[in-house]
């Protein structure tokens, strides 16, 4: 069983919290962050800066990202017209602005993802559009669009769209009571596989492999879906281990309990998968499971943040982790919280 281990936070001045995807890495020793009207770049060995100001730093960032490659940056900005502006990593220079192609009341973005090869840039216009919009980023233009929800049985909201990890024609979907599993060909998107999600509150979604996704909810839940079809359901705060081969009728063969002692009503905030297994956030904790074969999962490291004090009836906001990175080499993980501090961690290090 996975014993707690206190994060060493790394204190940055000025991280915004509010903004979806506030830590990504862009080298396994570079971070980047924004901070007030500026985008940081943090050498953590080297403790060196260099940072992108923002050419209209009054705009209201939501979201950030950066591109399989390391390559291109792409912001979501709010307002009376949202867009995506893409920043090019070496130069640092604004490459292009992407926005909405028709007329719209929608004031913001509420998800973006590239796709695994660069090519395009996957986004979510929020309410009350609802559109998922294809753009080809590098000629500035939405190659196909459809709509994100699926009115009237699923009329919104949306919180995430993930890309495929090895097909850019293929991405999930999710929001409460929604998970879609879209595919593309000669810019018409069909929907295929598994959709009977209305009694699932999904907050989160990324993909575990080519055909395997993985999602979380915000009543405690890890939802595996693989090859379209439903495949397992776990209690995010029990769960330690668990093979994808054995049905999941069975009782006890499935999976192992073992409690991390959280309340079991705390929703899964975060997932993020990696070549040798996953990680998701219920409140302050982050749970890293190692793939031990092709379908079984075992439980490797727990890792709970213990920030600043707060009074009660904030506490819980401030200390839920919201946000999660992995780097390159897969061996370092990084999360924030509403507490304006960066924690990092050892990824699937034996435990000491």
């Amino acid at each position: 069983m996975a014993s707690f281990q206190g994060l060493q936070p790394r204190v940055f001045w000025g991280l915004t919290t509010s903004i979806k995807g506030n830590i990504n890495f862009v080298t396994d020793l570079d971070v980047l962050y924004p901070a007030g009207g500026a985008l940081i770049f943090h050498n953590y060995v080297q403790q060196t800066q260099a940072h992108i100001k923002l050419p209209e730093p009054q705009k209201v960032l939501n979201i950030i990202i950066v591109s399989p490659n390391k390559k291109i940056i792409a912001i979501a900005e709010e307002g009376d017209k949202p867009c995506i502006s893409l920043y090019d990593v070496k130069s640092m220079k604004r490459k292009k602005i992407l926005g909405l192609p028709y007329e719209s009341t929608a004031k913001e973005f509420v998800s973006i993802a590239f796709t695994f090869d660069n090519r395009y840039l996957v986004a979510i216009v929020g309410e009350p559009d609802w559109m998922m919009l294809y753009y080809n980023w590098e000629k500035g233009k939405v190659e196909s669009q459809t709509r994100a929800n699926n009115p009237p049985a699923n009329p919104g909201p949306v919180y995430q769209v993930a890309t495929n990890p090895t097909d850019s024609a293929i991405v999930a979907i999710v929001g409460p009571g929604l998970f879609r599993l879209m595919s593309v060909s000669d810019t018409v998107w069909r929907q295929y596989g598994f959709q009977k999600a209305d009694k699932l509150p999904i907050r989160c979604v990324c993909w575990m492999s080519a055909d395997r996704v993985l999602a979380g909810t915000d009543d405690n839940r890890l939802i595996v879906i693989e090859y379209g079809d439903l495949r397992g359901r776990y209690r995010a705060s029990d769960i330690s281990e668990f093979d994808l081969q054995i049905p999941e009728d069975q009782p006890g063969s499935s999976y192992s309990a073992s409690t991390l002692q959280i309340d079991r009503d705390k929703e899964v905030t975060c997932v993020i998968a990696f070549s040798n297994g996953f990680a998701y956030t219920i409140d302050n904790y982050i749970v890293v499971f190692e793939k031990e074969t092709k379908y079984r999962y075992k439980r490797k490291n727990v890792y709970r943040i213990r920030g600043m004090e707060f009074k009660d009836e904030i506490a819980e906001e401030m200390r839920t982790i919201r946000n999660l990175a992995v780097n390159p080499a897969q061996d370092r993980i990084l999360a924030t919280s509403k507490q304006s501090q960066i924690f990092s961690a050892n990824l699937l290090a034996s435990e000491g």
